[in-house]
Parts: structure tokens; sequence; C-alpha cells
């Protein structure tokens, strides 16, 4: 080979290298991952992150009928169909962004890292209302690593500790910064549609002036703490509900309509040294609609214009009654309610004592020595209320908790 020849190939490579590994405008190689935020309205559920403020159906409930059940499992629908009518999203349930590909876990926040103004993944309040306005919550970090039945490998969680849930009713925001990195070093790509939205691009389609609209909190968030937006690759916004709206509506019911005692029916059942156990009725208001067990219907709550609950009928329990023998104080004697678990009945608060004790030295033995009284109930599908009177503890527990019908084993 000639020194021209040479010359000229060595040029050529020069030329080709140049082409091939030239950085793009801001000094960096491309990435291969994309962080996912599809706005095509034909999208699958996990072709954008969830929650989303603007996923929602007609009637202002969230939007789960997209969640996917690939093998039709009607269990997996029952539990979509109960999920559908909430208002908002959950305080301490995960918060979901799907990738093209897995992202360097290290890459993501620690727990302490996510509550500093660097954190690569962070979870803030954006609500100027709520009194939690600004505050960050500290977050575990996940990248899955294979694909599952509903999820595909790259999908990023970040989930609230455990101890530390959202404020209820307020606005959150799940950020993603360019702190991330691939498995290659480099960050990973915005979705163009997060790219359009971030950018303050103009468009008229309808999901995208739902998500402009959604986003503003955000983006005066940022701007107030000085916080770029070209550093978000990423991010969700979502208002979250309120969970104890309809307990607290329960229990303001319950303390303007206390339960009726049955007249005549307290009668000494077993006397016992240090207590007198003593049986007794009184009528209670049943709120879940239909007939127990629920196994695979009914079994939620109603509630009317007004707020309050409607009670579906009433029912007789019985109750257990433990006296101590000990002088009674001049304002009577406290007393303890006690809740049995599953497989119990309203003599358990009587009998059930440390494993081999005799019947009678119950916690309400413990309790009548020091001078408390206690008192217990059938809990619902137990004792005389099981539905079948099978008796079965296995039984009871399926019942009251009944996996099997969502709507009941939540109210």
């Amino acid at each position: 080979m000639t020194a021209r020849t040479a010359l000229i190939v060595a040029l050529l490579i020069s030329v080709v290298l140049l082409f091939c590994c030239e950085p793009e405008p801001n000094g960096q190689a491309e990435s291969d991952v994309v962080i996912l935020f599809s706005l095509d309205e034909q999208a699958a559920f996990f072709e954008r992150p969830f929650p989303l403020e603007f996923e929602r159906d007609p009637d202002g409930t969230i939007a789960l009928w997209k969640f996917p059940n690939p093998k039709r499992k009607p269990i997996i629908q029952r539990y979509i169909d109960a999920a559908e009518p909430l208002p908002d999203f959950g305080l301490n349930a995960g918060i979901f962004f799907p990738a093209t590909e897995e992202i360097d876990g290290d890459s993501l926040p620690t727990l302490a890292e996510s509550l500093m103004d660097d954190a690569s993944a962070f979870v803030v309040n954006i609500d100027p209302s709520s009194p939690r306005y600004g505050e960050r919550v500290p977050i575990l970090c996940y990248v899955r690593q294979r694909s599952g039945d509903f999820t595909k490998r790259g999908l990023i969680t970040l989930l609230p500790m455990p101890g530390y849930p959202l404020a209820p009713n307020a606005l959150y925001a799940a950020v993603l910064t360019d702190g991330i990195r691939d498995k290659k070093g480099l960050v990973p790509e915005p979705h163009p549609d997060f790219a359009a939205l971030r950018d303050g691009e103009e468009r008229t389609d309808p999901p995208f002036v739902r998500a402009q609209a959604a986003f503003e909190p955000l983006w005066r968030y940022l701007d107030e703490i000085g916080f770029p937006r070209e550093r978000v690759l990423c991010a969700t916004v979502f208002r979250t509900q309120d969970p104890w709206k309809e307990m607290l509506a329960i229990r303001d019911y319950v303390y303007s309509h206390p339960p009726s005692y049955v007249a005549g029916s307290l009668h000494p059942v077993e006397d016992y040294p240090d207590y007198c156990f003593l049986e007794g009725r009184f009528e209670i208001p049943i709120f879940q609609r239909g007939n127990p067990p629920y196994l695979f219907e009914g079994g939620w709550i109603e509630f009317g214009e007004s707020g309050a609950p409607v009670v579906d009928h009433y029912e007789r329990l019985r109750f257990s009654l433990a006296i101590p023998k000990t002088r009674m104080p001049g304002d009577g004697f406290p007393i303890l309610i006690h809740s049995h678990g599953s497989g119990g009945d309203y003599r358990t608060l009587i009998d059930r004592g440390p494993r081999g004790s005799p019947a009678g030295h119950g916690l309400a033995w413990y309790l009548a020595k020091v001078g408390i009284a206690s008192a217990s109930m059938d809990a619902p599908h137990h004792g005389e209320r099981d539905p079948f009177f099978i008796r079965s503890p296995d039984l009871e527990s399926l019942f009251f908790f009944n996996a099997l019908n969502p709507p009941a084993m939540r109210d």
C-alpha cells in the first residue's frame, strides 16, 4: 500500500468513526431506555405512569378498566371492578413508571436520599391548600428485573415508606429526574409526549390538554423551588383519597344511635373467685347490604345523600360481661371492650388464657384482679352469627376476611 493510499484509508476511517460516535448536542450519547408516558388514547395501562390524575372515567372515579388481566381470571376482574368506583388514589400504594428497559437501580435514591433536594426520584405534596404543602415523603425504590403477567421488565416502583402515608385529599407528584441512569451509565430518554408536555408545546388532542391542566400545579411548584423543568425525565400527578370519610360517617351514626339493650336479657352465667360472668343481648344496626356471609355478592355499605350509612337490617347479639368482685369505685368500674380474633366468640374473653389454663382464666380474669370490668361479643360470622352454624374456625376466618368478594372484605 502506497503512502497516499494509506492516508486516504486513514481519513475515511476517521470520518466513519466521527459519524458513528458523534455525541448528542448536549454532549451525551443517547440512551436506549425510554421512560414511557404515552398519551395515545389506545395506549395500554402500563404505557404511562400510574396513578395519573387525568386518568379518570367520565363520572370522575379512577379509571382501571385497562388494567391487564391477560389470563382473564375472574378473581382479578372482581378486584378491578371493586376499585373502579374509588374517587381518588391510595395514601400508601405504589407509584409506577414503566420503562422500555431496566435502569440502574443504584441510581435511584435510598430512603434518606429521597428527602434531599438533589434526589433522583421523589414524591412531594404539591397542593397549596394542604398543610403539608412542599413536604416530601421517604420512598422505597424498586426496578422490576423480569416480565410477569401484569407488568414488564424495567418497571420502576416508588413506594411510600410504611408508616409515612401521604396526606389525605391532597395533590401529590412523583418525579424522576436526570439523576437516574441506565445500565450503561447514560441518562434515560423522556417519552416524546412527556417532553412535549414538559417543554410547553401547544397541542389540541384531548389527552394532552387534560395532562396540561393536571400538571400545572407541578410546574408551579418546581418553578417556586427553582428546579429546572428540563431535568424532569418523567412525572405523575394524582389526588389522594380520604380513607376516613366513610368510617367517620359510620362513627357519627353510631354515636347518635346507641345500641339498644334487650330488656331482661342480662343474667348470671358463671361465678369465679375474682369476677362474675354475665350474659345479655343488645340490638345493633347492620350496614352491609344483603345476607351474610356475602361470599360472592353483597356485603358493601351504602351511604345516603346526607353522607350517613344506610341501615340494611338489625341484629340481636349476645355479649359477655365480667364484673370484678372488688369494691366498685364511686364512678363505677373502668371497662375494657374486647374484640376476639378469627375462630373465637363472645366467650374468648372469659376462657382463652395461656395454653393449658382452665376455663374462666382468660383476659377477663387478669383484668378483674386489678379492678377492671370487661365485655365482648360475637364478631361477624362467628359464634351465633355464623350463618351456617358450622363453628369451624377455618370457615369463620374465610367468611370474615372473604378475599373472594372485595367489597365485602373492605366493608
